[in-house]
């Protein structure tokens, strides 16, 4: 099952950012650099691309609501995730340790870390991984594309 969240623009801002940042650096700086920049400039932009949208398709770890559900977000807010034995009065069903009722997408989550527009979703048990993943990976290559973009500007 593939859920949309409430930012799915907001996915598309990054993921346009992440192409025009790589493609920007493979033909701007690497293309007058040494073929391998060129490269790594294409294997960051593919990867970072690719582990955008794995995690912006993961389930975080939705739970199902009750059969007697109304569904819709919490009155009042949950602001903390559940340390056991809370009940979820929009999706009917007792929360277990780390879950909680968010109020962007309207539904349970176990493991809830965080809702993240940008990945148009909840970071939960189920997708934590891939966010960290996306995250570490992302970052590096920037950094790396920073440091090369410097050393060529410093060097000409």
């Amino acid at each position: 099952v593939l859920f949309i969240g409430p930012h799915w623009y907001c996915t598309l801002i990054l993921l346009s950012f992440i192409l025009g940042v790589g493609i920007g650096f493979t033909i701007q700086v690497a293309r007058s650099l040494h073929f391998v920049h060129q490269a790594l400039g294409c294997v960051a932009t593919v990867w970072s691309s690719f582990l955008l949208v794995r995690c912006a398709t993961q389930d975080p770890g939705l739970l199902s609501p009750g059969s007697e559900a109304k569904g819709g977000p919490g009155k009042p807010a949950q602001l903390f995730p559940s340390a056991g034995g809370r009940t979820c009065v929009p999706c009917g069903r007792e929360q277990s340790p780390g879950e909680l009722h968010c109020e962007y997408c309207h539904i349970c989550v176990a493991g809830w870390d965080h809702h993240c527009p940008w990945m148009n979703k909840c970071i939960g048990a189920d997708n934590l991984a891939a966010f960290y993943n996306f995250v570490c990976v992302s970052f590096s290559w920037l950094a790396y594309m920073v440091a090369v973009t410097l050393y060529s500007s410093s060097s000409q």
